[in-house]
């Protein structure tokens, strides 16, 4: 059985610190991915919280870099139809942008979809650039995918990845953010954009395919 992402949709907010999501419908089983990037004066941001959607919302991975926190979430499990809380602990943040998308036919052992993400890394930088690349390694099975997320200190457009598919592209001020996969194994995911000073935080994982075996039992990759 292939893994295949699809979008659930992004957008962004402002001068909160806690808000509901939009509504979406995620597919039971699937893994469920949210990355949130928060902008906030005077730095300290306090790493965000999620719940709803009669789910488990784990923080699988955390950055923080000058006025920027950068936050992905994974879930899995019978999801209900609505929105999901977002808080920062009663700290209010100036910019938010967040994606949020899923993953279906993938392997579902582990906990809160933990045995869905083969890897997950990072990369940050704070500096003049005009992109940034999260580099992965080798992949476990050759069925396995790969998503990407990454955010930028300005309100500015973004090109993924030419070997990637885009879900979803959301800014604010002094903030944008794009989500997207591709339906291969890929040791890098970068974007770009115009030249800036500043910071630029992205995470990349690799997705674990559900196979099946003859006599039709449900095993997963290798």
């Amino acid at each position: 059985m292939a893994a295949t992402g699809s979008s659930l949709g992004g957008t962004g907010t402002q001068s909160t610190a806690s808000f509901t999501s939009f509504s979406f419908t995620a597919s039971a089983n699937a893994l469920i991915l949210l990355a949130i990037y928060s902008q906030r004066a005077g730095g300290g941001n306090n790493a965000p919280t999620v719940s709803g959607d009669n789910l488990t919302w784990v923080q699988h991975d955390t950055q923080l870099l000058g006025n920027y926190r950068a936050t992905l979430f994974r879930a899995m499990g019978s999801p209900t139809t609505g929105g999901v809380t977002i808080s920062f602990g009663g700290q209010t943040q100036d910019n938010i942008t967040y994606e949020i998308c899923q993953f279906t036919g993938v392997d579902t052992t582990g906990t809160n979809g933990s045995g869905a993400i083969v890897q997950e890394n990072k990369n940050s930088q704070n500096t003049t650039a005009t992109s940034l690349t999260v580099t992965n390694a080798a992949f476990a099975s050759p069925n396995n995918v790969t998503y990407g997320s990454m955010m930028i200190a300005q309100q500015a457009a973004m090109t993924i990845d030419s070997n990637f598919t885009q879900f979803d592209q959301s800014s604010e001020s002094n903030i944008a953010s794009l989500m997207g996969w591709s339906n291969a194994n890929r040791t890098s995911f970068q974007c770009t954009w115009g030249s800036f000073n500043g910071v630029s935080i992205g995470f990349s994982a690799e997705i674990k395919a559900q196979v099946i075996a003859s006599g039709g039992f449900f095993l997963a990759a290798q």
